[in-house]
């Protein structure tokens, strides 16, 4: 039904942009066989009309992250069955789809620069790439995709976007007094920080990461579990 009424406006009047935006989520949300293809139909017809509409780059990004999702399954099935080629296949899909939800979330972040989601799903995918990497038995190009995750955690928490010369118009000086420790996304990144720094044996790094994290929220405990742990 919510189809069927976004069709009449698009019928009624072609430009308005949100009917297109929210067809493709509504294709995301139910996702049956063919609902990816005309979720990223939608978001183009978007964005002939309007390049620059931001969230719907986020979105795609989100489209493809779902659509690696039965790909990873897939891959896993196959292996488990012994289907090396096949799997191999679904490989390549799953890597394929990590790279189109990077693209589009860089996308985004051409536009609005201080997403807090955009900043830890970017890392989220490049914290898996890593972990495929180590697994295939390429360490250097897991080390790439382990600094690009801290680099978005970073860029987020010490708000690089926003310490820019060009946004000095006010003579804020931002560079020496904005970040965005105090931000309510910032608990979550710097725990996620310390992670990606686990991961890699970078254990001070790591513990300063989990400290940050507890000095914004005393009580998260994941994070003194994993202080714990190194």
């Amino acid at each position: 039904k919510a189809l069927d009424n976004y069709e009449s406006v698009i019928r009624l009047n072609p430009n308005y942009l949100m009917a297109y935006y929210f067809m493709g989520n509504v294709y995301v949300d139910r996702w049956q066989p063919g609902d990816f293809e005309r979720a990223m139909e939608k978001y183009r017809a978007l964005w002939k009309l309007a390049p620059n509409y931001v969230q719907s780059h986020h979105q795609a990004g989100l489209v493809h992250l779902k659509k690696a999702a039965d790909d990873r399954r897939l891959f896993d099935q196959l292996r488990a069955q012994g289907k090396q080629a096949e799997a191999a296949s679904a490989l390549l899909q799953l890597k394929k789809d990590w790279n189109d939800a990077l693209h589009y979330f860089w996308k985004y972040h051409a536009i609005d620069p201080v997403f807090d989601a955009n900043f830890s799903r970017a890392a989220w995918v490049h914290m898996q790439m890593a972990e495929l990497a180590v697994l295939e038995g390429r360490p250097s190009e897991a080390q790439t995709h382990y600094d690009a995750a801290e680099a978005q955690y970073l860029e987020y928490l010490q708000a690089w976007g926003c310490r820019k010369p060009e946004h000095n118009m006010m003579g804020e000086n931002w560079e020496q007094n904005h970040r965005h420790y105090d931000m309510p996304a910032a608990v979550e990144m710097f725990e996620n920080l310390g992670n990606a720094r686990f991961v890699r044996g970078h254990l001070p790094d790591a513990i300063r990461a989990y400290r940050m994290s507890l000095w914004r929220d005393p009580k998260n405990a994941r994070a003194m579990k994993n202080l714990a742990s190194v």
